[in-house]
């Protein structure tokens, strides 16, 4: 036991010290971090890793009203694939439904629904199972987008992508900690929903920009990664749907 607390810091007085600041200062902290106090202060990704994970056990039901929230979001995802068919065909026409063909095509999509059903709950369980890689991941491609807008900051004029990606690891920390103590508490949504908004706070500290330039810039760089990430959702989705068709 006392491995484990030295080999991931946990015994070591900067894990409360990250912390205290990442709710008391975060941008301030993140810009100490970035300027050579990285022995003051906490890892950032294997910070996030721990969160993560105790953020899983409190959403199994390690919460002071022991509910399973993720097997309740896993119900809900199913039931919207199950009642709405990823791919949906017009059989209203009633001389269409009598010819064997329409039959044939209705069989097909069938098919290929309940593959894609299967499909994407596999992605859910993935998500579930490795939601710290998942997160990584989606802060990669992020902070790619926000470096356009936050790299020449008066705060921080020469910060480079990957401090902006480190920067942006230490807010989902902080953002990773409100929403452990929401669940936990079992607090509504729009609680969680609004301490999340304290990232903005963060990343106004960090790099010195007014507040309508870091709303602004913030907006505009989660506008275009969200509009990248439906781009190649629905490309992804379109691929594998011409693929199960030649699979059936």
């Amino acid at each position: 036991m006392l491995l484990f607390v030295d080999i991931w810091g946990l015994g070591n007085r900067s894990m409360f010290r990250t912390l205290r600041d990442l709710i008391l200062r975060p941008g301030y902290m993140i810009r100490d971090y970035l300027r050579g106090m990285q022995m003051a202060y906490f890892p950032p990704f294997k910070m996030m890793f721990l969160l993560t994970a105790l953020s899983l056990l409190v959403a199994h039901g390690w919460n002071i009203k022991g509910e399973n929230t993720l097997s309740k979001q896993q119900t809900g995802f199913e039931q919207a694939i199950t009642e709405k068919p990823v791919v949906s065909y017009n059989f209203d026409d009633e001389k269409d439904t009598n010819t064997e063909e329409a039959r044939r095509t209705k069989i097909i999509i069938q098919k290929i629904n309940n593959k894609l059903e299967v499909f994407f709950t596999n992605i859910l369980d993935f998500y579930e199972r490795y939601l710290s890689i998942f997160t990584l991941t989606l802060l990669f491609i992020a902070s790619g987008f926000l470096y356009i807008f936050f790299r020449k900051s008066p705060a921080m004029p020469g910060m480079s992508y990957s401090e902006l990606l480190v920067a942006l690891v230490y807010i989902f920390n902080m953002l990773i900690i409100y929403s452990i103590v929401t669940d936990f508490f079992c607090l509504p949504d729009t609680i969680e929903l609004a301490l999340q908004l304290t990232g903005l706070i963060a990343l106004k500290q960090l790099s010195g920009f007014s507040w309508w330039r870091t709303v602004l810039y913030t907006i505009l760089g989660f506008l275009i990664f969200f509009a990248t990430v439906m781009l190649l959702a629905m490309l992804f989705g379109i691929v594998m749907t011409l693929y199960l068709q030649t699979k059936l």
